[in-house]
C-alpha cells in the first residue's frame, strides 16, 4: 500500500461562510492571524497564490485550482526547492455554524511535510478567534517546538491554540461546570488526585457516559487518564483508551493538545467517532473561553 502524504484539520467556527471566505482569501486579514504574513489570493483559476512579508517579499506562492465561493478553494503550494502540493479548503456551514476542513496533500515527503502540521494550527486557531472574538492570538514563536498536529492512526493528536491562561483552561476541562457547556452535555467530576476516577456525565440524568482513572496529573499543565465509553453496551467491553490534555503557555495565549491513543483491539469502526468528535470539542472550548458563550449545537451526523 502506498504511504500517504497528507495532513488534515478541522476546525468549527460561529460564522458565515462568506465572512470566512473573506478571510481565507483578503490580505487585510490574513495580517492578523498567519504569522503577519498577506496572503493573496486570486479571484479565478490559473490565477496567482502568495504570501508575502510586510517588506513585499515572497515567502511561498502556488495558483488557483478551485475557486467556488463560499465553499471550496484549492491552489498549489510551491516552496522553493520541493515538489509542489495541494492545500484545499471546504466550509460547510451547519446552521450558525461553519466547519472548516483543511486538507494539506503531499505527493511525497519533504521538509514541509514534516513541519506543517506545527504551522497550520496556529494559523487556523487564529484565524477563528479573529471571526468570533474580533481578536488576534497574539505573537506566535516561530518556529514552535512541540507536538504535531495529526488525526491519522490510532495515536491521534489534536492542537489548538486558546487566547486563555493555562489556569483558565485547566478549569474549563476538568470542572463539570464548563464541560456540559461543550462537550455534548457531558459533565466532567474528579477529585483529580492520581489513582482516582474521572467521570463525565450526561446532564440530563442518563447516567455515566464514560469513565477512566487517572494515570498523572500536573495541574494546569498535564492531565493523562484512561478512556471507556460505558454508556452503550457494545463498547464496555472493549479495552479502554489513553486520553492526554497538555496545556503549553505562551506569552499572550497557550496551545493544548489532546493526545488519544487507541488499542489495537478496537476495531477501525469505533474510530471515528473521536475524529470527528474532538475538533467539536476543541472548537467548542476554545469559543467558550475566549467568547464566553458555547458553540450553537452541531448535528454530528452532517
Amino acid at each position: 500500500m502506498n504511504e500517504r502524504f497528507e495532513f488534515v484539520y478541522v476546525t468549527y467556527i460561529k460564522t458565515t461562510p462568506e465572512a470566512l471566505w473573506q478571510a481565507l482569501t483578503h490580505a487585510e486579514f490574513s495580517e492578523s492571524y498567519w504569522f503577519g504574513l498577506r496572503v493573496e489570493v486570486g479571484s479565478k483559476v490559473g490565477d496567482r497564490f502568495e504570501t508575502r512579508n510586510q517588506d513585499g517579499t515572497v515567502w511561498d506562492e502556488g495558483e488557483v485550482l478551485v475557486y467556488d465561493r463560499p465553499s471550496r478553494l484549492s491552489y498549489s503550494f510551491e516552496p522553493s526547492g520541493e515538489p509542489p502540493s495541494r492545500v484545499d479548503f471546504l466550509l460547510e456551514p451547519f446552521g450558525e455554524v461553519v466547519r472548516l476542513t483543511l486538507t494539506h496533500r503531499f505527493t511525497e515527503r519533504t521538509k514541509t511535510f514534516d513541519e506543517i502540521g506545527i504551522g497550520w494550527p496556529p494559523i487556523l486557531s487564529g484565524l477563528k478567534s479573529l471571526l468570533e472574538a474580533n481578536s488576534t492570538l497574539g505573537t506566535v514563536p516561530l518556529p514552535i517546538e512541540g507536538p504535531r498536529h495529526d488525526i491519522s492512526g490510532r495515536e491521534r493528536i489534536f492542537v489548538t491554540y486558546i487566547k486563555a491562561p493555562a489556569e483558565r483552561i485547566w478549569q474549563a476541562l476538568t470542572d463539570g461546570e464548563f464541560t456540559k457547556q461543550y462537550m455534548f452535555g457531558r459533565r466532567a467530576e474528579s477529585d483529580l488526585k492520581p489513582g482516582s476516577k474521572f467521570n463525565y456525565w450526561f446532564d440530563d440524568g442518563h447516567g455515566l457516559d464514560v469513565t477512566g482513572d487517572i494515570l498523572e496529573i500536573d495541574a494546569p499543565h498535564r492531565l493523562v487518564m484512561t478512556w471507556q465509553v460505558v454508556s452503550a453496551e457494545e463498547f464496555r467491553n472493549l479495552p479502554p483508551s489513553r486520553v492526554t490534555y497538555e496545556i503549553d503557555s505562551f506569552v499572550d495565549f497557550c496551545r493544548l493538545t489532546v493526545v488519544e491513543q487507541v488499542p489495537d483491539e478496537i476495531p477501525e469502526k469505533y474510530l471515528e467517532g473521536g475524529k470527528k468528535g474532538w475538533p467539536v470539542i476543541l472548537s467548542g472550548l476554545k469559543s467558550l473561553l475566549e467568547t464566553g458563550q458555547p458553540l450553537p449545537a452541531i448535528d454530528m451526523k452532517g
